[in-house]
Formats: structure tokens, C-alpha cells, sequence
């Protein structure tokens, strides 16, 4: 093991991590196993649901996907889009909302017929138009709330609360 302290990285010997690495996140319900390989190295991981994890540029195996080309800096997630599921890549004008409130929440982006209720542990998936993404949802308290989304990126809503009981559902970006 080697420890960079000028770079402040930590890294195994052999694999060595980038600069900038590629993020990905398990929006399925279940745990897959998968493989990256970068630099002749494979690497075995598994991501639980909701989560995210840095992994180097490199290729991706699994979820039936073959050396899936994984670009340091690009966000990509696991999702199932029909009968099977899949890894896709973040577009750089794209917003994922993930519903980590464990309630179902009425979410709305600007746009005709763009309005469902989210149900816990799912995700809705906008683009920005002219630099923003209005998004509009219901806090579980009976108020109506909404925000301009100016970044692409991935979004949380999150249960919460001023007073810590955990009664209201917000909208935070995922950095």
C-alpha cells in the first residue's frame, strides 16, 4: 500500500487511482456484482442499493454489459429500464432525482405531462432546458415546494426535519 501524500491519494499497489474517476450509483433494488478493469487489473465490487462508490476509468463488466468503456469524470448509474437491467451513462445536461425519503412523493419538472408520483426508491430522470430544470414536489406535510435545478447531476430527496423527526421531504443535490 502506498500513501501520496503530495496528491493526497491512498491506493493500492497496482492500482493506482485517477486523478478524477468515474462515480457510479446502484439505483436497483437488489446488490449486483461487477467487475472494472483498469490497467490489466480487475476488480471485483459490489454496490448496494442507493448508493455510490468512485471507481477508476477503466471498463465495466456486468448486468450481462461486456468492457463497457467507464470515461474519469462521467457519472454513471444502474437502473433496469424495462425487462433488464442496465448501466447508463449521466448526459452532461441531465439531472437524476433519487427518492431516498422512503415515501411516495408527487414530483413535477416543467412540461407537459412530466408530473407522477415517485415511489420510494425510484428515480426520475430531466434535462436542463436553457440552463435549468424547474422541479416541484410535495414535502409530505401537505405543502407544495419547488426549486430551479441549475446542474446537471444526481438530486436526493431526503426525509427531514427542522426540529429532527424526520416529517419533511427536501430536495439536495448529491455531491
Amino acid at each position: 500500500m502506498r500513501l501520496c501524500i503530495v496528491l493526497g491519494c491512498l491506493a493500492l499497489a497496482g492500482t493506482p487511482l485517477s486523478a478524477d474517476p468515474a462515480t457510479l450509483i446502484n439505483t436497483l433494488a437488489d446488490r449486483p456484482v461487477f467487475n472494472v478493469v483498469n490497467d490489466g487489473v480487475t476488480m471485483s465490487r459490489s454496490l448496494a442499493p442507493g448508493n455510490r462508490i468512485a471507481v477508476p476509468a477503466g471498463f465495466f463488466s456486468g448486468l450481462g454489459e461486456k468492457r463497457v468503456p467507464l470515461t474519469a469524470g462521467s457519472t454513471y448509474y444502474l437502473a433496469r429500464f424495462g425487462a433488464l437491467p442496465g448501466l447508463y451513462r449521466l448526459g452532461s445536461n441531465q439531472v437524476i432525482i433519487l427518492n431516498q425519503s422512503g415515501r411516495a412523493v408527487p414530483l413535477a419538472f416543467d412540461g407537459p405531462g412530466a408530473s407522477a408520483v415517485l415511489a420510494a426508491g425510484n428515480l426520475a430522470i430531466g434535462a436542463l432546458a436553457n440552463g435549468a430544470l424547474h422541479v416541484s414536489w410535495n414535502d409530505g406535510e401537505g405543502n407544495g415546494l419547488s426549486a430551479d435545478l441549475t446542474q446537471a447531476g444526481v438530486y436526493r430527496l431526503v426525509l427531514g426535519s427542522p426540529d429532527g423527526l424526520g416529517r419533511t421531504v427536501s430536495l439536495v443535490r448529491w455531491d
